[in-house]
């Protein structure tokens, strides 16, 4: 499912970059509703329902693991553990995707000063800004540190930015309520904590959608929890959650709704246990999530390089009709964006678990990647022997593993930009 949205956000940026309407004109060279047109024009007005998916599939898959870090025992270890794990996780990627960033948008004020996409707004809906507008140190230091969308406007020259940084603080914010909500208070918490309490500052104040939109990904943990324990079963009930999923799609496509609607339509679906056997076209679902948050980083850059290049040779001074030759623009480039990006994620996002391992060793922390949060088990207060005694066995069940969720969403088995991210 992950990679279904991504390269959902992906086809709408291609069709917003090439074809359509110049800054909010008729049609450039309008054609016929030729067959493949109204579906690849379709296709922009779901982007944004693809990032609910993100934040919905964020909540079941990170948000699960926050649940489990309600009930660890060795707390000390395991947020510290989750901390590193979203870290490197988020910011192994980010951080040569901005480099990248910044220097196509560089190459691009500098070349070809005067394309349209360029020197003004208004060429599409997700390039509502001229490029210009990034010649702030300020707006690249936010998109480092993801507070964009909270102090400073995300980069143009990368707007799915900003879900990242909605992202990112959902992963704060619940690591500071499980932090808070166990009463586990050190210097290295009470400072997550305070952050995590900046975090939800910021947003109340100056982007209150953050909030809003994060019930979708608090819809994705109650799916988790409900997913967990096989509160929904059977057929009937998990076709209505596929087909509600589907209506509200359907609807959106007409009349805009709010975020949460489709978000906790998406949750009752993925909650529901009889996913766990669904085995459709799963090897090649892995596969293209492997590197999904690469791609969501990374094409919006590349597409306004490819941009720039068809407009230096004279091929785009505007948007265009649908027709043969955009036909094979969209498509070419779309292949282009694809396979630069599981180059890009061979060289950071394939890396993460070795790097992950790392900062473990690093920071001391020992518990492997994979091994789950462990369990409290609470056991009666004892008096101690008066007498040397043999130690006491580990209670049956103390060491059985509990699994794991697997990085791919798209099993929804029990299952951690992603979301972005």
């Amino acid at each position: 499912m992950r990679w279904i949205a991504a390269l959902t956000v992906v086809l709408s940026h291609v069709r917003q970059g090439f074809l359509g309407t110049a800054n909010g004109s008729a049609p450039v060279n309008p054609t016929p509703n030729v067959l493949g047109k109204q579906e690849l024009f379709g296709l922009n007005g779901y982007g944004h329902a693809a990032v609910v998916v993100f934040f919905v599939l964020s909540g079941f898959l990170v948000g699960g693991k926050l649940i489990e870090l309600l009930k660890s025992d060795d707390l000390k270890s395991d947020w510290q553990h989750f901390l590193i794990d979203r870290f490197v996780r988020i910011f192994v990627v980010l951080w040569p995707a901005a480099v990248l960033t910044a220097g196509i948008w560089f190459c691009l004020i500098h070349l070809i000063p005067n394309a349209p996409f360029v020197k003004s707004g208004g060429w599409a809906f997700m390039l509502s800004a001229p490029l210009g507008a990034d010649a702030s140190l300020g707006k690249w230091a936010g998109a480092a540190t993801l507070l964009n969308e909270l102090l400073v406007p995300t980069l143009t020259s990368n707007g799915p930015l900003w879900s990242l940084a909605y992202e990112w603080s959902y992963y704060m914010i619940g690591l500071a309520g499980v932090l808070a909500g166990r009463a586990y208070f050190t210097t290295g918490s009470v400072l997550l904590i305070a952050y995590g309490g900046l975090l939800f500052g910021l947003a109340a104040v100056h982007q209150p959608v953050i909030l809003i939109s994060g019930v979708c990904w608090l819809a994705g943990v109650a799916a988790r929890a409900a997913f967990d324990h096989d509160l929904l079963r059977g057929r009937i009930s998990q076709a209505c959650g596929l087909g509600a999923v589907i209506a509200v799609l359907l609807i959106e496509s007409k009349h805009p709704l709010a975020d949460p609607v489709l978000g906790v339509a998406l949750a009752v679906m993925i909650a529901h246990s009889n996913w766990k056997n669904f085995k459709l076209f799963a090897r090649f679902g892995e596969w293209a999530a492997a590197f999904s948050y690469s791609l969501y980083l990374v094409h919006f850059p590349i597409l306004l390089a490819v941009m720039g290049k068809l407009y230096a040779l004279g091929i785009l001074p505007h948007r265009l009709g649908f027709g043969l030759e955009s036909a094979v623009i969209v498509v070419s480039t779309t292949v282009f964006l694809l396979l630069f990006a599981r180059a890009f994620a061979w060289a950071t996002e394939d890396r993460t678990a070795k790097i992950r391992r790392i900062v473990l060793k690093l920071t001391g922390i020992s518990r492997t990647v994979n091994e789950p949060f462990r369990a409290v088990k609470l056991a009666p207060a004892q008096s101690p022997p008066a007498s040397p005694e043999p130690p006491l066995a580990d209670p049956p069940g103390d060491s059985t593993p509990h699994p794991q969720p697997p990085e791919n969403p798209r099993q929804l088995a029990p299952a951690g930009r992603n979301c972005p991210p």
